[in-house]
């Protein structure tokens, strides 16, 4: 009797054994990937786009988002700017609650850069435009018929 309790017993232990050997060979098989290899892109807010849509509303421009952001710690400077797009006092203040209400979600000047960096790189990727040809399409940017001319070329390389 005592010699199949032992029996049992080894065969428990030798099967701890080997699920423990087997754990530990899978975990040293698999890959694992580097900490400070992670691409970690721009997280873009949800804010940005709210933003945008707000400034619509008033119809100010979404490119003087930017512009008016750092205003709304000085509301002198930011009613100076708000009435070239002809705004009332009322809407300047409706203006001013919602988008502090912004601020607490995220929005911030970086914020509004990486959303703008973010559709930049959609824009290069959905016209086929790879990104190494940038620096020499930033050169064109004053000239429209080079710049037109070069994005021509690089979207017709891409198709032959």
């Amino acid at each position: 009797m005592f010699n199949i309790w032992r029996d049992r017993s080894t065969i428990i232990r030798s099967l701890m054994v080997l699920i423990l050997a087997s754990m530990a060979l899978s975990t040293a098989i698999r890959p694992v990937t580097a900490q400070g290899s992670k691409k970690s892109g721009p997280v873009i807010c949800a804010c940005v786009q709210d933003a945008i849509v707000l400034l619509g509303k008033y119809n100010i421009p979404f490119h003087a988002l930017s512009r008016l952001l750092p205003l709304f710690n000085d509301t002198a400077k930011l009613d100076t700017e708000l009435t070239k797009y002809h705004l009332t006092a009322d809407q300047i203040n409706e203006l001013q609650t919602e988008v502090k209400a912004l601020i607490k979600k995220g929005l911030t000047p970086s914020a509004v850069e990486d959303f703008a960096v973010k559709g930049a790189q959609d824009v290069l990727i959905k016209h086929h435009i790879a990104t190494k040809n940038l620096k020499n399409l930033v050169k064109l940017g004053n000239d429209k018929a080079a710049l037109e001319k070069a994005l021509i070329d690089a979207g017709q390389s891409r198709t032959t």
